[in-house]
């Protein structure tokens, strides 16, 4: 999926590129197609987002919730 999808660390890079002030985390969690599991590209990137203090807002929302 690489040439289609980008993961949790590349995520972040681009959303420190593009000097985002905000940003989502999308498209995880809804069809089985690769070996890891539903939630890892959450977890990753929260913890990401974690370690990262400094990091402008990147939300990612439960499946079904949604934001204003």
């Amino acid at each position: 999926m690489k040439y289609d999808h980008v993961d949790p660390v590349e995520a972040v890079l681009i959303h420190q590129d593009l000097n985002s002030k905000f940003s989502f985390g999308i498209h995880w969690g809804t069809f089985k197609l690769t070996l890891e599991s539903y939630m890892e590209p959450k977890m990753k990137l929260l913890e990401l987002m974690q370690s990262q203090p400094n990091l402008p807002k990147f939300a990612v929302l439960n499946i079904g919730e949604t934001a204003e």
